[in-house]
Order: structure tokens, then sequence, then C-alpha cells
């Protein structure tokens, strides 16, 4: 379980560092990128640890704070931040199947079998 749970959050936060390494090379020019970047996860304790720990080199290299927020109850909270138009940037969702039953789904979303 935790080894699926670690596989997830790298999986979510590829493109966190992706960005991140574009935004370093700019930072040398501009500055760090700054700002922030809102996560919904299920993650405590010793996960929350490492999520934590995966995310400092991108916000050490572009500024970005990463502000998550945790929760047992992700389908409820997430419902509720959608319905109510401000949905997190990033949610660590169980499965790919829980974007279908989202009542709203952003512009840029494409997801062929959903």
């Amino acid at each position: 379980m935790k080894r699926s749970i670690v596989v997830l959050m790298i999986l979510l936060l590829v493109p966190l560092f992706a960005f991140g390494a574009g935004a370093k090379e700019g930072a040398a020019m501009a500055g760090q990128v700054g700002g922030s970047v809102s996560v919904l996860g299920v993650w405590g304790g010793q996960e929350l640890d490492i999520f934590n720990a995966m995310v400092k080199p991108f916000t050490d290299a572009t500024g970005v704070k990463v502000e998550f927020t945790g929760t047992r109850d992700i389908n409820a909270v997430l419902t509720t931040e959608v319905a109510a138009g401000n949905p997190p940037d990033i949610a660590g969702l169980p499965g790919p199947v829980r974007w279908r039953s989202l009542p709203v789904r952003a512009s840029w979303w494409s997801c062929p079998a959903c």
C-alpha cells in the first residue's frame, strides 16, 4: 500500500518538477517564480513526510510554495471545492475513475478513457 502511494505521489508531482526545471533556468535570469500550488491529498504521517521531502527541491528551486491540505474524505472535500469553483491545483485521487463524477472539468482536461 505504501509503495502504491509513493508511486502515485511521484506521478502526481512530475508536472511540478517539470515546471520547476524550466523555472530554475529562468530563475537565474529573472529570480524565483514564487506563488503557490494547492494540493489536496489523503496523506499523513510518514507519507506526508515523504511528500514534503519530495516537493522541497521544487520549492527551493522556484520559490513556489506547495500548500497541502490533507483529508481522509477526499471525495466530499473535492466535490465541494469543485462545485464552489475553488478546486485545488492538484488532487491526489485514488484513481482516474474519480474524475468522471466531478461536476465540472477544467477546459484543458482531456481524458479519452473518461
